[in-house]
């Protein structure tokens, strides 16, 4: 074998063993983020805690779509621990949810994505939701504010409250529903 060839394979291996490393693939296993992703799609995973996820996966943006381990939490209801979620505020963030309509540093967000399976559903839907605190929560340094795209089938920053940065395993670059690949560009 020639010395070039050597080094294509040498070149080939190592970028297979970094992808490999950095990249994961994980089957849905709950509704909390329909109609975005459905129980039973697959999702590509940039694992933050890789080569790849070091150069690519900072704290993640608004709208980005994230791998959370919540083992032993409460609330944390599934046995692996591991949770999809769309990050909607960062650290410095004010926000609040008033009659399922998120509201972030005093602008109300338009969510596409966001699904309440009716209208009460959605006049519900606030936080915080004691009734002498309806004012903005500053999201602090080191925390993220998630949300499940399926407000009233998801457990996230409602019921557990603003989590750590380092509970982020991933960012969610594909998803695949039935053979089709669909990318998902993550916001910087």
């Amino acid at each position: 074998m020639s010395r070039r060839s050597w080094c294509a394979v040498a070149c080939f291996t190592a970028a297979a063993a970094l992808l490999s490393s950095s990249l994961d693939v994980v089957e849905v296993s709950l509704a909390s983020m329909e109609p975005t992703i459905h129980d039973g799609d697959y999702v590509v995973v940039v694992k933050r805690l890789s080569p790849l996820g070091g150069i690519f996966v900072r704290t993640p943006g608004r709208e980005t779509i994230v791998v959370l381990c919540l083992a032993g939490r409460p609330g944390a209801s599934v046995a692996s621990g591991l949770y999809l979620k769309r990050v909607v505020a960062v650290p410095g963030d004010r926000v609040r949810i008033h009659a399922g309509t998120l509201i972030l540093n005093n602008v109300p967000v338009r969510e596409p994505y966001a699904a309440h399976p009716t209208a009460a559903a959605r006049e519900a839907d606030m936080w915080p939701d004691t009734i002498l605190h309806r004012r903005d929560v500053v999201v602090p340094y080191g925390r993220l504010f998630v949300l499940g795209d399926n407000r009233a089938e998801s457990l996230d920053s409602r019921v557990w409250g603003m989590l750590e940065e380092s509970a982020v395993r991933g960012i969610v670059i594909f998803t695949a529903h039935l053979g089709r690949w669909r990318r998902r560009a993550p916001e910087r």
